[in-house]
C-alpha cells in the first residue's frame, strides 16, 4: 500500500486538522507577537512544512523542514530551499501528490492555498511502511462496511423507490419520486467510487499490452455523451491493468462532460514518455487542481468528488506521474508520464517500418 492511500485517510483526517490550525493564524493581520506565536506553532509541528508566499518565498519554516533542506531557507525561493529535492518540488507545483526526497524517503506531499491568504502551507509527511500497514487494515475495514453496511440498504431502497414509482398514478408525487431516485442513484455512485479508490492502493495488479485509442472509444460508449466529440491521435500501446485504465478514461471523460458541456470536445494524444488526456471546457483554476485531485472536492453540483481522486489513485499504483494542466485552448489537460510502452507495441512498430 503506498502513499496514495495515505493521502486518501491519513491527509484527510491528520493533515488536514494540522493545516487548518496553521491557516487560522495566517488569517490574522500579524503583529509582531501573532508572528512569534506562528513561528512557535510551526516549531512544534513534527513533519516538515513551510509557508511561502504567491512568489514562492519562504517565510516561515521549522526544524523538520530546515533539516530536510540543509539549512534555514527564510527568505530563499521554494525551489532554491528544494533543490536537492526535485521530485518533492514538483509534487508542489502540481498540488500535492507522492515522491521520495533524495535520500529516499517517501514523502505525501499537501498543499493548502485558500483563497482569502497570500500565499500557501506546505507539509510533508512521511509515508512510512508501519503507517501505511496500519492505515492499510483500516481502509479494508472502511471498504467493507461501505460495501455490505450501506450498499445492501441502498439498493433496497432503491428498489423499492422504483416500485413506488411504477405503481404511482399521482402526477403530483412524480416529481418527489424523480427526486429521491437521482439522490438514492447519487449515493449509489458514491460507494461506487469509495470502493474504487479503497480497492486499488499499489497493488494494480496483472498489467499487459493497451492500445490507447481502442481504450479511449471503448470508454467513450460507456459514458453519456450527449453530442461531445472524441478525437484520439494515437495508436500507443502501453503497459497497464486494463480495468483499472478504463476507470482512468471515464473518470476523465465524465469530468469533461460535466464542466465543459454536452458539447464539449475531448482528445486523447501521446506524450514521449505517456499520454494525455484534454478538453476544451472551463479547465482546472491553479489553485485548485491540487485540491480537485483530493476525495470529496468537486466543482460540480452533481459530482461525487471522487472522480480525479480514483485517477490520482490508480495513476499512482502504476507508478506513472501526473501533473494536472491547461489545454492550448484553456481546457483542463492530464498528462500521464513515466508510462512503460508495451513490448508487443515495440514489435508491431518495428515491423511496420
Amino acid at each position: 500500500m503506498d502513499g496514495a492511500v495515505w493521502g486518501l485517510l491519513g491527509v484527510l483526517f491528520g493533515v488536514c486538522a494540522t493545516l487548518g490550525g496553521l491557516l487560522a493564524w495566517l488569517k490574522l493581520t500579524v503583529s509582531s507577537r501573532e508572528d512569534d506565536d506562528l513561528k512557535r506553532l510551526l516549531t512544534v509541528t513534527t513533519e516538515p512544512i513551510a509557508y511561502y508566499d504567491s512568489e514562492e518565498i519562504i517565510g516561515y519554516s521549522n526544524d523538520a523542514f530546515q533539516q530536510l533542506t540543509g539549512s534555514d531557507p527564510t527568505g530563499a525561493s521554494l525551489d532554491a530551499a528544494l533543490s536537492d529535492h526535485p521530485d518533492l518540488y514538483q509534487q508542489v507545483t502540481d498540488g500535492g501528490g507522492t515522491a521520495e526526497s533524495a535520500t529516499g524517503t517517501r514523502y505525501t506531499v499537501s498543499v493548502t492555498a485558500p483563497a482569502d491568504v497570500d500565499g500557501s502551507l506546505v507539509l510533508f509527511h512521511e509515508a512510512s511502511e508501519a503507517a501505511m500497514e496500519h492505515e492499510a487494515e483500516k481502509l479494508d475495514k472502511f471498504a467493507s462496511l461501505v460495501s455490505h453496511d450501506l450498499r445492501n440498504p441502498l439498493d433496497v431502497a432503491i428498489g423499492r423507490t422504483n416500485a413506488v414509482s411504477e405503481l404511482n398514478d399521482d402526477p403530483g408525487l412524480d416529481p418527489h419520486l424523480e427526486s429521491t431516485q437521482q439522490a438514492l442513484h447519487r449515493m449509489q455512485d458514491i460507494i461506487t467510487g469509495v470502493l474504487v479508490v479503497a480497492s486499488q492502493g499499489d497493488a494494480v495488479g496483472e498489467v499487459s499490452a493497451v492500445e490507447l485509442d481502442e481504450l479511449a472509444e471503448q470508454c467513450w460508449e460507456h459514458v453519456d455523451t450527449d453530442t461531445a466529440t472524441l478525437h484520439v491521435e494515437t495508436t500507443a500501446a502501453i503497459e497497464a491493468n486494463p480495468d483499472a485504465l478504463l476507470h482512468v478514461f471515464e473518470n476523465l471523460f465524465r469530468n469533461a462532460i460535466d464542466h465543459g458541456g454536452p458539447d464539449v470536445r475531448v482528445t486523447v494524444g501521446e506524450l514521449s514518455d505517456g499520454f494525455f488526456i484534454e478538453d476544451d471546457g472551463p479547465g482546472i483554476p491553479d489553485a485548485k487542481r491540487g485540491r480537485f485531485r483530493e476525495p470529496g472536492e468537486t466543482g460540480s453540483d452533481s459530482g461525487t468528488g471522487l472522480g480525479l481522486a480514483i485517477v490520482d489513485n490508480i495513476t499512482d499504483a502504476h507508478n506513472w506521474d501526473l501533473s494536472v494542466t491547461e489545454s492550448q485552448s484553456g481546457g483542463a489537460r492530464f498528462e500521464f508520464s513515466n508510462v512503460t510502452v508495451a513490448p508487443d507495441a515495440c514489435a508491431v512498430n518495428a515491423n511496420n517500418e
